[in-house]
């Protein structure tokens, strides 16, 4: 099993090298197909941060880096919300490649993120598909982590503890599951009706399939953020 493991996590390591090999400029990885090719997005995308930060724990752990070192900016044009803190806090403050520029960057989205935090500590995504009904956004739990780790290291320890706490305590449901997603008033930060639930990736497992909330509240639950 232990074998079977590092050759899995070696295999993984070498994709992660060679995210950015063959790609066109300015597009980064977002999920691959069936047969291994990479579906891409913008450098406003989640995913361009979290597969920059992906690239670099790879050369941490001695895997060479094929292709162009990503290093995604996230455009002043593009409405911020909490998924451009992968950016930040994986591309720009963890990436020891980025250097200044990349803490420049993470200090960047951390500020913009400051400024459009809502009463009570949410941050709630507002742009184009993900946009609520009228007179509300809607936060998610998917990137409460990030964004509470660039808001603390930025702004302050409280702001971010603010925000993980408004969180995960507001998307709990009484049974103690998570919403992945709910709309909040932005004029008072109160949570309104919950969104529908996206599902997990399918798991060999009895019994419902996980919801993606959950799995994202107990990741963000741990005390640690990588």
């Amino acid at each position: 099993m232990a074998r079977d493991l590092d050759e899995a996590l070696v295999l993984l390591l070498g994709r992660c090298a060679g995210a950015g090999d063959g790609l066109p400029e300015g597009r980064y990885p977002v999920w691959a197909d069936d047969r291994g090719r990479w579906q891409t997005g913008g450098p406003d995308h989640w995913a361009a941060g979290f597969a920059t930060g992906a690239q670099a724990l790879a050369e941490v752990c001695g895997v060479p880096v094929r292709g162009p070192a990503l290093r995604p900016v996230v455009p002043d044009d593009v409405d911020v919300s909490s998924f451009h803190a992968y950016t930040g806090w994986y591309a720009g403050h963890l990436d020891a490649r980025a250097g200044e520029s990349g803490r420049g960057e993470a200090a960047r989205i951390a500020a913009r993120l400051e400024a459009a935090l809502l009463p009570g500590g949410a941050l709630a995504v507002t742009e184009h598909d993900l946009r609520g009904p009228a007179g509300h956004a809607v936060a998610y739990v998917d990137a409460v982590g990030p964004a509470a780790a660039l808001l603390a290291a930025y702004v302050g320890p409280e702001v971010g503890a603010r925000h993980a706490r408004w969180t995960l305590t507001t998307l709990q449901r009484s049974d103690g599951s998570i919403l992945q997603a709910a709309r909040v008033d932005p004029a008072t930060g109160r949570r309104g009706r919950s969104t529908p639930p996206r599902r997990a990736s399918p798991l060999p497992r009895d019994g419902p399939e996980p919801r993606r909330g959950d799995c994202w509240g107990l990741r963000w639950h741990r005390p640690a953020v990588w």
